[in-house]
């Protein structure tokens, strides 16, 4: 009998991932044809916007989705862990100490970018732990406390930052503005299908997890008696989640409250059963922000407004009521 339903159960995940596969390549496609100017569907095939597609506007769409899925999975997974509805790696600093920690290896290492990512994850876990540290009151992670201290090392990682601008030439300051506010169009089509490639692997490396955080949420003693290592479990979704924040980070900067809106979204549409949940969070995460910035750099063509800004702009009154929200647990 459980074998059966567990064979239904993955059919269905099978058959939504389709559906979604399918759906992000229509959302795709349709993308392509807006920007400075726009095309007709058989336009986008022609052999004169062969370069505008493929050197502007698909490597742009590939990056936005690998942006969107990325930060809503991260955030899904640390609302799920630490059963904190205001848990996202820009709210726990993750994406400030990834952007330090891959401009100074930048820096120093220059053209050995393996060290930057290396340098950008230690840095990003060690802050993940510390947040959590600090936020932690009597074994409860308080909302209060969680995103106080999370906004203090923001704030300490961008003073940081700016610390070192002073020291670097105007053009190089100019390059970490823009990239640090959250641009996913500086990409080139390379860089942007092995970015993806490499959020999909993590993203599913997270997913394998999900059927034990299901079992977790009845309680972490009956987890460990189901045979589920649960500190194991936690410490492998920060590590994946940060190593997710760091490839974002180090090619499109901090762009923040994606992973804090989309989970919540995702919630409001299923309510049980994390996998489907986190499948969701992961599509709905990469297509929204596609819409996102397509609508953006129609609207304000030819002026171009990084899409971080713009998610800034979106989410900030979401937390405000999140905030209202739980306002008793604050208190």
């Amino acid at each position: 009998m459980h074998r059966f339903e567990g064979k239904i159960k993955r059919f269905k995940l099978t058959f939504f991932a389709l559906i979604f596969i399918f759906i992000t390549l229509i959302i795709i496609l349709i993308s392509l044809k807006y920007g400075g100017n726009l095309l007709k569907i058989k336009e986008i095939f022609q052999e004169e916007n062969k370069l505008l597609i493929f050197h502007l506007r698909l490597p742009r769409i590939l990056a936005d989705f690998m942006v969107g899925a990325g930060l809503s999975v991260v955030g899904f997974s640390f609302q799920t862990i630490v059963r904190n509805p205001l848990a996202d790696p820009y709210l726990f600093g993750i994406s400030g100490a990834a952007a330090f920690g891959y401009i100074f290896g930048v820096i120093f290492f220059g053209n050995f970018i393996v060290g930057s990512y290396l340098l950008s994850i230690i840095i990003s876990i060690t802050t993940v732990i510390f947040v959590l540290y600090l936020g932690t009151k009597k074994h409860e992670i308080g909302i209060s406390s969680l995103i106080l201290t999370g906004v203090a090392v923001s704030f300490f990682f961008s003073a940081v930052i700016a610390v070192m601008s002073v020291f670097l030439s105007d053009r190089f300051v100019k390059n970490i503005l823009l990239w640090y506010m959250g641009n996913t169009g500086g990409l080139t089509l390379n860089e942007s299908v092995f970015s993806l490639f490499i959020i999909v692997l993590l993203s599913f490396f997270m997913f394998l997890d999900m059927d034990k955080l299901n079992i977790c949420r009845i309680g972490e003693s009956f987890a460990q008696t189901t045979g589920v290592d649960v500190r194991n479990l936690i410490y492998r979704q920060y590590i994946l989640g940060s190593m997710i924040t760091v490839a974002v980070v180090s090619k499109c900067g901090a762009i923040g409250f994606v992973g804090l809106v989309m989970p919540h979204i995702v919630r409001l549409i299923m309510k049980t059963d994390y996998k489907m949940q986190y499948l969701m969070t992961f599509f709905i995460g990469g297509n929204m922000l596609i819409v996102l910035d397509t609508v953006i750099k129609t609207i304000f063509y030819p002026v171009e407004i990084p899409v971080g800004v713009i998610t800034a702009l979106l989410g900030s009154p979401f937390l405000i009521i999140l905030l209202r929200k739980h306002r008793s647990d604050i208190n």
